[in-house]
């Protein structure tokens, strides 16, 4: 009976998670400026976000392994797409890059969608996609089909950092001026965490971006 039961237990939770995918997932989207196609997800029955980090070329946006563009060059990799090249963008290239009819998403657009999987302690768990991070803690892991990916960021000097540990988005926030020069709100995953954590980094800093669908 108490086998039973746990396999009862176990088709229910197996079921919602389907559920929870099926729910999210949306048709592909191709960028008409150049043929780019984008997993989409939708977000509390309202918000639409791609599932992909945005490729769209800029000068010196795209970065390859092999480019010698700081230690981490060589270790860039898509497990989606097969990639070994990633996109980063400064803050001012983010507030545009988006195609027409979407735009960077606003800090209450993520906090919907934090919120929507479980809220900051449990979400990054569910965004990230399994088997890509170095010590992932699996539990609620590819329930969302977000596939977050660790490809670090561009630090100042123009190298590529904290791949494999770390992913980090722009959102669409005013720009802070303090002593230390100007910032803007991000987002982030970390390896080991399924935590997301929220702040401010230096504007020209170059990350990633993900963009969400007008409404």
């Amino acid at each position: 009976m108490y086998k039973l039961m746990m396999y009862r237990i176990t088709g229910i939770i197996a079921f919602i998670t389907l559920f929870i995918i099926d729910s999210m997932a949306q048709e592909l989207f191709v960028d008409e400026r150049d043929g780019q196609p984008y997993n989409t997800i939708v977000v509390n029955d309202s918000c639409v976000w791609m599932a992909e980090n945005l490729r769209y070329n800029l000068p010196d946006a795209k970065v390859c392994a092999g480019s010698e563009r700081g230690d981490d060059y060589e270790i860039i990799w898509n497990p989606i797409t097969g990639d070994t090249c990633a996109w980063y963008y400064n803050y001012e290239q983010a507030q545009n890059v988006c195609p027409s009819g979407w735009h960077l998403p606003r800090e209450e657009e993520w906090e919907m969608l934090i919120d929507f999987l479980g809220g900051w302690k449990k979400a990054g768990g569910k965004l990230k996609q399994h088997g890509a991070w170095e010590r992932d803690d699996t539990e609620g892991i590819k329930t969302s089909g977000f596939n977050a990916l660790p490809l670090g960021y561009i630090n100042h000097k123009g190298n590529l950092v904290n791949t494999f540990c770390e992913a980090i988005w722009w959102s669409c926030s005013k720009i802070k001026t303090s002593l230390w020069g100007m910032s803007a709100l991000c987002f982030e995953l970390n390896d080991g965490s399924n935590r997301v954590e929220s702040w401010d980094i230096d504007i020209d800093i170059k990350l990633s971006v993900r963009c969400v669908k007008d409404y």
